[in-house]
């Protein structure tokens, strides 16, 4: 595989699949990255990838918009109605709450924010932040979604309803690991382990979060040489 990557992710049946983000589409590899093959696809650049519970596989794309694919990559199809937006991130839910959402970033050319389709990707809507770029997506067990853009985390306990940007109280734990002032800023990657914690990698570090981003630690992480993560 050449060229920068940036989403990866595996399929149902285990398979690898790396974006390409400098024009190159989509790579997937069928013994753990040993070799890999450059799929065909109606698209050059590939910003994100999610897989649903079935198999599904979506891609968002460069400036066309969210596409998917049933059959492994082989084939991909527009995903119902998407706009032709720059889509930077995707979740998907499994929390029944939200009965099986997909959550689509958009990279602005001309409006930010979120998507949400609630069937399978056959229509989506606008659902708020459309003045954000939306740098990374995550959602916990509880359905609770975390919207990753350069002021900090917005999260939504609705759905998708309504957006309240996630903040933090000043103190210290005494592990090595500052409760900070205010939440993470310029926030490039997000990912939930559990219905308790979400991490957030920034362009100044690692956070985590134990409730709902109402309080961020800033973890002083040894062996990370780089603040920049992503």
């Amino acid at each position: 595989v050449s060229g920068g990557i940036t989403p990866i992710a595996v399929t149902a049946a285990g398979n690898i699949l790396a974006g390409s983000g400098s024009g190159l589409g989509l790579f997937k590899s069928t013994d753990n990255g040993g070799i890999w093959q450059q799929l065909t696809t109606p698209f050059n650049y590939t910003l994100s990838l999610a897989v649903s519970s079935v198999g599904k596989i979506y891609a968002g794309t460069e400036a066309l918009g969210v596409y998917a694919s049933t059959d492994e990559g082989l084939t991909w199809q527009l995903s119902g109605d998407s706009p032709s937006y720059s889509i930077r991130a995707l979740a998907i839910s499994t929390a029944s709450s939200n009965n099986g959402a997909i959550f689509a970033g958009i990279k602005p050319s001309v409006v930010g924010g979120v998507l949400r389709s609630t069937n399978d990707g056959a229509t989506w809507a606008h659902v708020g932040l459309s003045q954000y770029e939306i740098k990374s997506l995550s959602i916990n067990n509880k359905g609770h979604i975390f919207a990753g853009t350069a002021d900090g985390v917005y999260v939504s306990k609705n759905n998708g309803g309504s957006w309240n940007l996630s903040s933090a109280a000043p103190g210290a734990d005494g592990r090595n690991v500052m409760a900070t002032t205010s939440g993470p800023t310029d926030v490039l990657s997000l990912t939930s382990n559990d219905t308790v914690h979400v991490f957030a990698g920034t362009s100044s570090g690692f956070y985590r979060t134990l409730d709902d981003g109402e309080t961020w630690l800033s973890d002083g992480v040894s062996g990370l040489t780089d603040s920049k993560i992503t």
